[in-house]
């Protein structure tokens, strides 16, 4: 197993909660397991959605269009670390951003994957690791594949990794998920 996903914790002090998962051993929110709820899609749920100075807001626009014209709804709260301990808690039904980096997402994926959820890997091959990518984490689908979990939303070139890690989001959205 990779290093990098041995282990999580996200602590959200204002809200008093403390998120935490190892791998193989589940993850917890303030020491209660978390487990994911398969039957729910963007049309029952929230999606989390997130964008920084990195994202063109042209783009931002047109991920929320498609996210709404999907029959979506969604949330933003400024921290993409909090957004994917709330993917793993199941307060959302997934998260989104086009341009992320590792030290901001890698506890959240952990943490999802723990709680039963799936997540597009983080490139950490070479310089990979310290370079921003593509971020996207969801619960479970019973018998679906992840794009129809995930509406229509467009994955972007991002700066720095190119338009092979947009391929490679959208090769792995469109393919069937074991």
């Amino acid at each position: 197993m990779p290093a990098y996903r041995l282990w999580g914790v996200i602590a959200a002090p204002c809200h008093g909660e403390l998120y935490a998962a190892a791998l193989g051993l589940g993850a917890r929110l303030n020491g209660k397991p978390l487990a994911l709820d398969g039957s729910r899609t963007i049309r029952n749920h929230v999606t989390g959605l997130g964008a920084n100075n990195y994202v063109k807001p042209a783009f931002v626009g047109r991920m929320v269009e498609n996210l709404l014209e999907a029959g979506g709804t969604f949330m933003r709260n400024g921290s993409g670390a909090l957004m994917l301990a709330y993917v793993a808690a199941g307060r959302l039904v997934g998260y989104y951003e086009p341009y992320m980096h590792a030290w901001d997402c890698l506890a959240g994926y952990c943490l999802v994957q723990e709680a039963g959820g799936w997540y597009l890997p983080f490139p950490t091959e070479g310089e990979s690791l310290t370079r921003g990518s593509i971020v996207l984490a969801a619960a479970p689908r019973r018998s679906r594949r992840p794009k129809e979990a995930c509406g229509r939303l467009t994955l972007a070139p991002t700066p720095k990794f190119g338009i092979a890690a947009s391929k490679a989001a959208a090769a792995t959205l469109n393919s069937p998920r074991s």
